[in-house]
């Protein structure tokens, strides 16, 4: 624990450090410039957290000794964090009012530590990528990839000339005579500079009015204002990038601590990648459908990306030193505007109605007086999370809105299947009742069965596979009698409440909306966080020691493999002579059932499925010879000894990928998950799949009829195009994405350029194709080749971005250009970026650093990957 001091404590950056700092062991001095701003701090807080906030009025930066008071109180200053600097667009004087305070203020604080302060150990500066991009150069630099290396070489003559001048000149010489104190003065402290981009997010400070509103989230608020009615503003003045500000806000956190286990003065540019004023206005537009009339029309080319592409940029020192993880564009921006509709800022709301209050009946009159648009009741539901059916009471009015959204996702357990008045409630609401999470809930088990060393007692036994046909002929059987209506959403999952009360505490079972009645993903990783259970090898929250192999194989067995049928004939009679549900169009098959499917059985369960459109597949890969037979044809995966090929019933993945073709699917997502510790350590088989060629090239085939493919690690890119028959034309195709094996860090660079050549040539063949996105994850790998067609007067665009560099030759260049001038008349514009190798621990981080624009895995699914891999220390 240190204490630290914080500089412009009410700005937009600094509020939201000062928040994180109060959830730390961390005390917490902070700098506000009047005894009024002093007062809005404080009032954000109760009184226990004020204790720890001690707070300083200094008025001007610039005279001399403006810092000594608080860096000489008590108890001694052991950090600084120097988050205060101006910038307004109404600046009149840009010497006294942006670069006396920027350059003044950041040389008196460091002479300050310098001569008062010897406890300070590190101090955080926060500069900005404006002191790192050239201002003399154009939007356009395609060829430059900025890093820290970099200075913008504006220089003070030309700092006069506008605020925007004024403005990054503050910043580059507050910079430079920082590094030039420590350069002369050799102070017994570090220096760490932090060089954000623009900063998105929520505004947690008080503000006047919107002209308080910092200048990134302006661009927010203009188009909440109608001031960007006519047209979306050029993104423009080399701001390309981005960052969330409670990114940055942690930055400055582990920045300090960082500093105090291992000093090194250092430079991190911040930033978590590109974003366009296009895509603001896009966001807005679909989560807030109120300001449709103030915003502007979405035709034409405005706000984007300039045609001959932008600059590079490397922030992959930052990622790793800092351990940073990225929040999206659409959770910064959807955040921004909800914080700039808070009760006080009615400068952007509709209507007078508050979210959150409570009404009772003798309110109704009051509540129907105000005209409360759908739209502001809909949008209140995920602030009270979902629990909306008291708000139902208020009026007929409400409850005509209310309900159907009260009963749009359900979650539905097999004891609740079998109460006849729930079943009653489900016929009378079945019209509202766009998704389901059917959660078949196995017996529970003790520590017996946990460590249980008998293999004849391993798999489901006979109640839990009976259990299993029960639920599913209940369910069927109710739905059958449903709507045909084919836009029903289906989540079936498979597990055991008791699955991580042992071993694998962080397993966690949601809904994929994760608004469910179970607890959260959050709140599960919070409880696990704490968790100390040395007999199943959790010591302080981290799961430190290897459990053994027959408590992996416990929640990995395989769903009705030993039951309740005799054989595998019976069983898929049963599954053909369930009822069909033509009610059902999407099928969700997540990564957090564990227990395996076999592929023959859900090839039979798909046919009762008449109208069913998309499949989310996310299987757990098999290990030992069960991989190879589960990967063929024919195959036997029963945990018996193998029949002879010729006897064998055709029950695997090629089966499975076989049967789509007698479907209706249009959108197909595999996603074969994996932990690259268990193979090895357990099986004695390699860590890294190897797909098989006759998956892909079924795969291939089955492809032709699909409009979106997404197949991750089951089937293999080059294998996949290698497939293609001269005659296969993709007409429907607009979106695939596959893994591929060539692309790894030590690749041969012909072997890529191959591939990417053979998928150019499959790409002429998709005239709808609008994103092509090959690429590889595991530990210490990320690698992607993205195409994308162009639109709206832009280039199409190729992206490269990887853990190690890689480039087109000019035979794969020139194969891409003929693919875009035959989907648009245009050559591709080529942008590369690099990844860290050692911020990738597993591959659920490769697709989170990856960007990938397509869906390769659910994004709870991707969540709950992440969260088992930060528990596990062991490998």
């Amino acid at each position: 624990m240190v204490r630290i001091l914080l500089t412009g404590g009410n700005g937009f950056v600094a509020s939201h450090i000062l928040d994180m700092l109060r959830t730390t062991q961390h005390t917490v001095a902070i700098t506000v410039r009047s005894e009024e701003k002093k007062e809005q701090v404080l009032a954000r807080f109760e009184e226990p957290a004020r204790q720890r906030i001690s707070v300083f009025i200094v008025p001007d930066f610039t005279v001399p000794g403006a810092f000594d008071q608080c860096l000489q109180s008590q108890p001694p200053i052991e950090a600084v964090m120097h988050v205060a600097s101006p910038f307004y667009y109404s600046a009149t004087d840009i010497q006294r009012e942006l670069l006396d305070p920027s350059v003044i203020g950041t040389e008196s604080l460091l002479g300050s530590i310098h001569r008062h302060c010897p406890t300070v150990k590190t101090v955080v500066l926060t500069s900005s990528f404006a002191a790192i991009l050239d201002s003399y150069k154009t939007n356009s630099i395609p060829e430059h990839t900025y890093t820290v290396a970099d200075w913008n070489p504006l220089t003070e003559e030309d700092a006069m000339k506008s605020t925007l001048n004024g403005y990054r000149a503050s910043k580059i010489l507050a910079e430079k005579a920082a590094w030039n104190f420590m350069d002369e003065q050799k102070p017994s402290f570090t220096l760490v500079a932090l060089n954000p981009t623009l900063a998105f997010g929520p505004v947690i400070q008080p503000l006047a009015g919107a002209g308080d509103i910092n200048t990134s989230n302006q661009r927010i608020s203009g188009f909440l204002s109608g001031a960007f009615r006519d047209k979306i503003p050029d993104t423009g003045l080399s701001f390309y990038l981005w960052i969330d500000v409670r990114d940055l806000a942690v930055a400055h956190i582990r920045a300090v601590e960082k500093q105090l286990v291992a000093p090194e003065s250092k430079r991190y540019l911040c930033t978590q990648g590109y974003f366009t004023n296009r895509e603001i206005c896009s966001i807005i537009a679909r989560r807030f459908l109120e300001y449709q009339n103030v915003l502007p029309s979405p035709d034409g080319d405005d706000g984007g990306f300039p045609r001959e592409g932008v600059y590079g940029f490397d922030c992959a020192a930052t990622t790793r030193d800092l351990e940073l993880e990225y929040r999206t564009l659409e959770e910064s921006v959807v955040d921004a505007v909800i914080s700039l509709q808070s009760d006080n800022r009615r400068w952007f709301k509709y209507t007078s109605f508050r979210s959150g209050t409570n009404l009772g009946q003798a309110d109704v009159g009051k509540v129907e007086q105000q005209l409360v648009p759908r739209y502001e009741i809909t949008r209140l539901l995920p602030s009270i999370g979902g629990k909306c059916s008291q708000l139902a009471t208020v009026s007929r009015a409400w409850q005509s809105i209310i309900e159907p959204l009260n009963f749009a996702e359900i979650s539905l357990t097999v004891p609740r299947l079998a109460d006849p008045n729930s079943q009653a409630i489900l016929l009378r609401r079945r019209r509202w009742i766009c998704y389901i999470w059917f959660r078949v809930e196995l017996k529970g088990y003790d520590c017996r069965r946990c460590a249980n060393t008998d293999q004849e007692r391993w798999g489901l036994d006979d109640i839990d596979n009976q259990f299993i046909a029960d639920a599913f002929e209940s369910l069927f059987t109710i739905l059958s009698a449903w709507e045909p209506r084919g836009d029903l959403v289906l989540d079936i999952s498979v597990y055991s409440p008791s699955d991580n009360q042992h071993w694998f505490k962080y397993l966690s079972f949601c809904s994929d909306s994760d608004r469910g009645e179970c607890p959260s993903l959050h709140g599960h990783e919070e409880a696990t966080a704490l968790m100390n259970d040395p007999a199943h090898g959790w010591l302080a929250g981290k799961h430190a020691v290897a459990p053994p192999q027959f408590a992996i194989e416990l929640t990995f067995n395989e769903i009705m493999g030993e039951g309740p049928f005799d054989d595998e004939e019976p069983e898929m009679q049963w599954w053909r002579g369930l009822p069909f549900v033509p009610v059902v169009g999407v099928v969700l098959l997540r990564q957090q059932t564990r227990r395996r499917w076999k592929p023959v059985a859900l090839a039979n369960l798909l046919t009762r499925f008449p109208n069913v459109q998309e499949l989310c597949y996310e299987p757990w890969r098999e290990w030992t010879v069960i991989e190879t037979q589960t990967d063929q044809r024919k195959c036997s995966i029963s945990t018996t000894e193998v029949a002879a090929a010729a006897d064998q019933p055709e029950t695997g993945n090629q089966t499975l990928i076989e049967s789509f073709a007698r479907t209706q699917l249009c959108k197909l997502m595999i996603f074969e998950n994996f932990n690259e510790a268990y193979p090895e350590r357990y099986f004695g088989t390699p860590a890294i799949r190897v797909p098989n060629a006759g998956v892909s090239q079924k795969l291939a085939l089955a492809s032709l009829h699909l409009t979106i493919l997404s197949a991750s690690f089951m089937a293999d890119a080059g294998q996949f195009f290698a497939a293609r028959q001269a005659s296969w034309t993709w007409e429907k195709l607009t979106t695939l994405a596959l893994t591929s094996s060539t692309l790894v860090n030590d690749a041969d660079p012909s072997d890529i350029n191959d591939l990417l050549r053979d998928a150019a040539a499959a790409a002429l063949k998709m005239p709808k194709l609008e994103t092509m996105e090959l690429w590889n994850g595991r530990r210490g790998v990320a690698m992607l080749f993205r195409y994308q067609r162009a639109h709206d007067g832009q280039p199409a665009t190729i992206t490269l971005r990887g853990t190690s560099a890689f480039n087109l030759q000019n035979t794969g260049t020139r194969a891409w250009d003929i693919v875009a001038y035959q989907h648009c008349r245009r050559k591709v514009a080529v942008y590369t970026s690099f990844i860290d190798p050692y911020g990738v621990r597993c591959h659920g981080d490769a697709i989170r650093q990856l960007k990938l624009s397509t869906e390769v895995a659910r994004p709870i699914s991707l969540r709950q990957i992440l969260s088992e891999n930060r528990s596990r220390v062991w490998d």
